[in-house]
């Protein structure tokens, strides 16, 4: 009979352990527990890597108004050309070109002598090296520095250059 009572005893105690509903598995406390780990641990990360991507958006930023910049440059020196070519006579030389083209560069001016972009002013030292006469063609070659620059730690912006042929 005793044993018939140990056993009813241990079965008693098992319908109790499992009644009871204060009582966690031991799986779910690891699953809880590991969960925490990565969610603090993933939150972590991202707030690290938030200042990387911060970065990386200034950098693009400075990036497209750099090519911005070129192609306002562009339309502005291919305007000027355009207009500087206007009855153009190859037989003229290179003199009366650069001589018709900085007259036309300074037509940008305002009554303050600034240009519509700074750069331009870079366009005011043409001389007959930048100009090409080969048969019935007039090309022109000019080399423009382009800065772009944000205020950052380790670094303070960019030079680029851009070069202009037609």
């Amino acid at each position: 009979m005793v044993k018939k009572e140990s056993k009813k005893f241990r079965n008693d105690k098992l319908k109790q352990f499992l009644a009871n509903k204060k009582a966690v598995s031991v799986s779910i406390m690891l699953l809880v527990i590991s969960s925490l780990i990565i969610t603090t641990t993933s939150l972590a990360y991202f707030y690290i890597k938030d200042n990387d991507i911060k970065k990386t958006i200034k950098v693009t930023d400075s990036i497209d108004k750099i090519y911005f910049k070129s192609d306002l440059l562009n339309f502005y020196l291919q305007d000027i050309f355009d207009k500087a070519v206007e009855d153009f006579k190859f037989e003229n030389g290179k003199q009366i070109f650069i001589t018709r083209f900085n007259g036309e560069l300074n037509n940008y001016k305002d009554k303050n002598g600034n240009y519509p972009i700074n750069e331009l002013k870079q366009a005011e030292s043409i001389g007959e090296e930048n100009v090409e006469l080969s048969g019935n063609r007039l090309i022109l070659k000019l080399k423009f520095e382009l800065r772009e620059s944000y205020i950052e730690e380790n670094y303070d912006g960019g030079m680029f250059t851009y070069n202009y042929e037609k």
